[in-house]
């Protein structure tokens, strides 16, 4: 059995290149980390340090992780907004999907801002 994570943080081998991907989301297959294809994926955490191909990348997994979350924006953001998944693993303020946080800071597409984070639940 493997060491119990206190913080939240853990490490896991890169499906693809993840150095430039601080921020999205990720699933997890088996022990391969990949950044998540689906608005409605189930995600397991967001990257925090992303590895090249077959290196590690460490995640913060949503619902354990201890402190805010620095995410990317997919499209504008709204401080005080709940942050929504997108399909290519950025984040939204959209009105439904799953949630996973809510913005402490605005920002525009492409930049990152800060998030207290949540464990993930759908809004209908």
């Amino acid at each position: 059995m493997g060491e119990v994570k206190t913080r939240g943080i853990v490490r896991y081998i890169a499906a693809a290149d993840q150095t430039k991907k601080v921020g999205y989301a990720v699933t997890l297959s088996g022990d391969t980390l990949t950044v998540a294809t689906a608005a409605d994926a189930n995600i397991i955490g967001v990257i925090l340090d992303g590895g090249e191909k077959d290196d590690y990348t460490d995640i913060a997994l949503l619902g354990a992780y201890d402190g805010t979350l620095r995410l990317k924006a997919g499209d504008n953001i709204t401080a005080g907004s709940r942050v929504m998944l997108k399909a290519d693993g950025t984040w939204d303020c959209a009105a439904t999907g799953l949630a996973c946080g809510i913005a402490l800071e605005s920002a525009v597409t492409d930049e990152l801002f800060e998030a207290a984070p949540r464990t993930p639940v759908t809004i209908a």
